[in-house]
């Protein structure tokens, strides 16, 4: 089965283990706690961008009168605020944590949440793609990572989105 998924990697997959890979050495050098408070604040950003973003798209008609919009523009700038702020924090808990002592298995399990944290900011970056006009291009539907997350995707689709923004148009036969 392994070697079924390896065989059928395309470009986009290749580029999301580029991503796993880069998160996987932060976390190792970042180590447990910190790699810790990077998983938990990007979590809690996730929540709040799908729970809060009907809220802010409400207050954004006004100026954006397609609802579909409103709400992917809600929810991309509680996305983009609350990474902005989690950078802060990380650099104070950086600064905090310079003499901290990190041992081999802090490191690894610091890399194993930077796996889980990329899988996360992947799992967004799918869902983005979903719902834009690349929602049925062939390198996303044959995207191992894809195919293997579709059923999340599309919970947090209809929990962040109430359904996809840009439904798919059946052809008619």
């Amino acid at each position: 089965m392994l070697k079924n998924i390896v065989n059928n990697l395309n470009f986009l997959d290749y580029v999301f283990l580029i991503v796993i890979v880069w998160f996987l050495l932060v976390g190792i050098k970042r180590g447990f706690i910190r790699q810790l408070i990077a998983l938990l604040l990007l979590l809690l950003i996730i929540i709040g961008s799908v729970f809060y973003s009907q809220i802010l798209a409400n207050y954004l008609h006004i100026y954006v009168h397609n609802p579909d919009y409103a709400l992917l523009i809600a929810f991309l700038s509680i996305l983009i605020a609350g990474i902005l702020l989690s950078m802060i924090i990380n650099l104070i808990c950086k600064i905090i944590m310079a003499d901290t002592e990190k041992t081999f298995g802090g490191r690894l399990i610091g890399g194993l949440l930077g796996v889980i944290e990329s899988i996360a900011l992947l799992m967004i970056v799918t869902l983005l793609l979903t719902n834009s006009s690349w929602q049925q291009a062939s390198w996303l539907q044959k995207s191992q990572f894809y195919l293997h997350t579709d059923s999340f995707i599309s919970w947090l689709q209809n929990k962040a989105f109430n359904g996809p923004l840009f439904p798919t148009k059946t052809n008619k036969k």
